[in-house]
């Protein structure tokens, strides 16, 4: 969705409240009025919250951004009240965009406040945790040598075939600067961590064993040893608890979405249906 069209949809919900009356808001509730509207203190708060995405606060503003604001917030009040004189709120696309725009207020407020009030218990966030951090992924200490091409990784196989010792060649031949100066200890890692090439090879290995091909990724070609295997460690719920929690407020909220629209009666017309294909993904 472009961003001039999503600044659009969230200044309504400025210009849907914008026909306060004086008699409806407490002198210390207004920051200022245009031709007799009332523009309150909130109005302004939450311009400032659309235009810095959530980043300031008003009483974090400068002098000279509080001004901008300021300007801003008249600008949209004047325009908007021409506009009104003009007619164009009767205007077909723009009295749709009215809508749209009002609309979306809504059905945000609706789920935010839906969302509000989740609170998931003790028992869901356990049964959650355990879904999906119960199957967590091996867990390896390896140590491998990275060299540029695979004449110099057989090379190294053939050396380590007859003797030679992991530890030395490593330090001597790999370009990986992390690991090299170490023996090419990598220590213990999950395998997703490593790029898809190289967790296939530890898999294929007995403790203690190396790779007798190089195992070639986009860092150039490895001699892997496995030194050991264990299942992994998921992390402690109390770490997690909090990503937990959001996520099972998101899956109600969608099942509170989905709901809505199955006991709505909703009849999409073939030509609507026909003409969505047809929307350039541009203006999405």
């Amino acid at each position: 969705m472009k961003y001039r069209y999503a600044f659009a949809i969230a200044l309504a919900a400025i210009t849907t409240s914008a026909c306060s009356k004086s008699a409806e808001v407490k002198p210390e509730q207004i920051f200022a009025t245009v031709n007799g509207e009332v523009i309150t203190n909130k109005e302004f708060e939450t311009l400032v919250n659309i235009m810095s995405n959530g980043s300031v606060t008003a009483d974090k503003l400068t002098p000279e951004q509080r001004k901008m604001v300021t300007d801003r917030l008249i600008m949209i009040h004047v325009t908007a009240a021409q506009a009104q004189k003009e007619g164009l709120d009767k205007q077909e696309e723009t009295a749709l965009q009215l809508k749209l725009m009002r609309n979306n207020v809504l059905s945000s407020a609706a789920i935010k406040q839906y969302m509000e009030k989740i609170v998931p218990t003790d028992a869901e966030i356990k049964a959650e945790y355990d879904a999906k951090m119960g199957n967590a992924p091996r867990e390896y200490k390896a140590s491998h040598i990275l060299v540029k091409t695979e004449d110099e990784a057989n090379a190294l196989i053939a050396k380590l075939n007859k003797g030679a010792d992991f530890a030395d060649l490593a330090k001597k031949n790999s370009t990986d600067p992390g690991s090299g100066k170490n023996g090419g200890d990598l220590g213990w890692f999950p395998g997703t961590q490593m790029v898809p090439e190289f967790t296939a090879a530890l898999q294929t290995l007995e403790k203690g064993k190396i790779t007798q091909k190089p195992v070639k990724s986009q860092f150039g070609y490895h001699v892997i040893k496995l030194e050991d295997v264990r299942d992994g460690t998921p992390p402690p719920l109390a770490d997690v608890k909090p990503q937990i929690e959001n996520s099972l407020k998101q899956q109600k909220v969608e099942k509170y979405i989905e709901g809505l629209r199955n006991s709505a009666k909703v009849d999409i017309k073939s030509a609507a249906s026909s003409s969505s294909s047809s929307v350039s993904s541009a203006t999405m």
